[in-house]
């Protein structure tokens, strides 16, 4: 048990590195290219209240975005933190918009992202959705995302198949035992690259910061738009 334990975090430290690491690294790679408008805002997702949005009811709002889940131990957490303080400092604003889009569409319902998200403050805007709608938004973004619980290949339907038939085996074999094999499917780690992507009021690229960067980084870079 401690042997596992140990191991569970392990892999939870290489992933707060990676996210660090990697955050620097591919956020100079953009602001040092020419043309950093580059990436695609589009999307039609679900928000933390159930109901249907897409970029477009965000035009004319200047939108600072984050990538995350809501299992997630620690870089999720520090990540809508910051964003927490940026709209504590700012006070009062109309033009900002502050999005968490999730890189786990298996266990971020509108729901738990509207739970997850009361603790932080009410002005983030939670976006779901299934996997079809949610892979090529992270492909847009150039957002890595890894998961035992995502398919290589196929649709997010052939995914929710596959699992409702290991569900039903492991009922007819293990009935007793339905809740804690639940449990254990629901425990996994989704390896994600993390960035505050900061777009102006016509959804123009305005920078890329980096996983680290802190509540003044941000609101300095929307002091300049």
């Amino acid at each position: 048990m401690n042997s596992k334990r140990n191991t569970n975090l392990f892999l939870v430290s290489l992933i707060f590195i990676f996210a660090i690491i990697a955050g620097w690294g591919l956020s100079s790679f953009f602001n040092n290219q020419k043309n950093n408008d580059h990436i695609d805002i589009s999307f039609n997702l679900i928000n933390h209240f159930g109901e249907e949005v897409s970029n477009e009811d965000f035009d004319n709002f200047n939108k600072v975005i984050f990538f995350g889940f809501t299992h997630c131990p620690d870089v999720c957490p520090m990540g809508v933190s910051v964003l927490s303080n940026v709209i504590d400092d700012l006070g009062q604003s109309s033009k900002n918009k502050f999005l968490f889009i999730s890189v786990d569409p298996g266990r971020d319902t509108p729901e738990r992202l509207n739970k997850y998200l009361s603790n932080f403050n009410d002005e983030i805007i939670g976006l779901t959705g299934n996997y079809e709608s949610l892979k090529p938004v992270w492909d847009n973004f150039f957002v890595h995302v890894k998961s035992d619980n995502l398919p290589e290949q196929g649709s997010y339907s052939d995914l929710i198949d596959s699992n409702n038939k290991k569900k039903h085996e492991s009922h007819d074999a293990h009935s007793h035992s339905h809740e804690a094999d639940q449990m254990a499917d629901d425990n996994y780690i989704v390896q994600h690259s993390a960035f505050y992507f900061i777009f102006d009021r016509k959804n123009n690229l305005e920078n890329i910061l980096p996983f680290g960067s802190d509540s003044e980084d941000i609101l300095l870079e929307l002091s300049k738009i």
